[in-house]
């Protein structure tokens, strides 16, 4: 599987309708490989705004590889990597020079609720008469993948993250000692949409 970095980008969150990946030379190499049928990963997500290209992309890309009535879309397997914890830290770091000691109760809450909107933008654009017709021609969706999932602060629980973004559709990468811990007291429950209601209002 091939890896794409994605730029970061902190623009208002915008859906993928719109966006042509073919012309745009930020997010033209996913379109370009997976219309070539090949695999990707793409990396490094840390907007909406992005993240919304990055489905356009390969949305765009499976039409153009299925104009081939002979392109098996099975075939074709993709995830969109997000690093939650990463966001803690650099936000955890604002605050402190910002805000100082009263940055406290404010830190290490901001990775969360970023990837809960990421997920409830990915239900709503694989969704509808253009995926379902990818569908009915064997294709699959473009994953989201939590990476970046162990804990910075040692006064977190160390499957925070873990726990709070189970879900659908979703792929978790874990570090060996996580993992274990969560196989000896973790909850196996879709999470992923708590609280979703709220964030789509609080944040939109």
């Amino acid at each position: 599987m091939t890896t794409c970095r994605s730029s970061e980008s902190t623009d208002r969150p915008t859906e993928s309708d719109g966006l042509d990946p073919r012309h745009d030379s930020r997010i033209k190499p996913i379109y370009t490989m997976i219309s070539e049928g090949r695999n990707v990963n793409v990396t490094l997500i840390f907007g909406l705004d992005r993240y919304a290209a990055v489905i356009a992309a390969y949305i765009t890309g499976l039409e153009t590889l299925a104009r081939d009535p002979d392109a098996d879309l099975s075939l074709v397997a993709s995830v969109a990597s997000f690093f939650v914890s990463r966001v803690d830290v650099e936000v955890d770091r604002r605050l402190d020079e910002i805000c100082g000691a009263g940055a406290e109760q404010l830190k290490d809450h901001a990775a969360i609720a970023p990837s809960k909107l990421a997920y409830q933008l990915f239900r709503r654009e694989f969704s509808g008469q253009r995926c379902d017709a990818l569908a009915a021609r064997g294709a699959r969706p473009q994953r989201p993948l939590w990476a970046s999932t162990s804990t910075k602060n040692a006064d977190d629980a160390p499957t925070k993250y873990v726990d709070a973004l189970i879900g659908p559709d979703t792929v978790t990468t874990l570090p060996e000692a996580t993992l274990e811990l969560f196989n000896q007291e973790g909850v196996v429950a879709r999470t992923v949409d708590d609280g979703a209601w709220w964030l789509n209002n609080e944040f939109r």
